[in-house]
């Protein structure tokens, strides 16, 4: 029993690795946060069940390790992805924890969740007036992320529930009035 206390005891510092440390004005957010609100929003899009949203809440407990490195950064610079995902690969290893077994539909279910949370949270940032320009380019570049996902999707209804999801979030930036950039524009910077 104590080698389960032990990884639990590991595990629990995931209430403790901060996301968006970049982010000058932006509150972190721990990856415990985080893999919570994503397995909220997969129960409620897509009506994930309790072995599904198992894999989320264990998403990003590599990052107990590693830190968390911004998605930005990772699609900016595959390698820095391509090591991070090895690192991540043998410490699941040596403390014996399964990685995700999401695949096909649910693994690009799990990606349009994993993005859009981060881009729920920079919506209630500007909800609560946190005007910070870098998060209106980070909503919209994983806004767009998501789109891009969800046309993989292959069930028509999954399809139309993500982009649903995905459009809400778009109008109720609008309607508070964050700043709109295109695809193109992000693309060029």
């Amino acid at each position: 029993m104590i080698e389960t206390y032990q990884k639990v005891e590991l595990l629990m510092r995931a209430g403790y690795v901060k996301r968006w440390h970049r982010e000058a004005y932006v509150p972190s957010q721990s990856i415990a946060e985080h893999s919570w609100r994503v397995a909220i929003i997969a129960r409620e899009v897509f009506g994930w069940g309790l072995n599904e949203l198992g894999d989320i809440l264990y998403h990003d407990v590599d990052e107990i390790f590693t830190g968390d490195i911004p998605a930005t950064t990772k699609w900016e610079a595959p390698e820095i992805k391509e090591l991070l995902d090895r690192m991540a690969q043998n410490w699941r290893q040596a403390h014996d924890i399964d990685s995700m077994r999401l695949d096909g539909q649910a693994a690009i279910e799990f990606k349009v969740c994993d993005w859009s949370e981060a881009a729920l949270y920079c919506l209630e940032q500007l909800e609560i007036g946190n005007r910070n320009s870098n998060l209106s380019r980070t909503f919209y570049r994983l806004i767009y992320a998501c789109e891009e996902r969800a046309l993989d999707l292959q069930h028509v209804t999954d399809r139309d529930r993500a982009y649903q999801w995905i459009s809400t979030l778009v109008i109720r930036w609008e309607e508070l009035g964050g700043a709109n950039h295109t695809k193109e524009e992000l693309t060029n910077e």
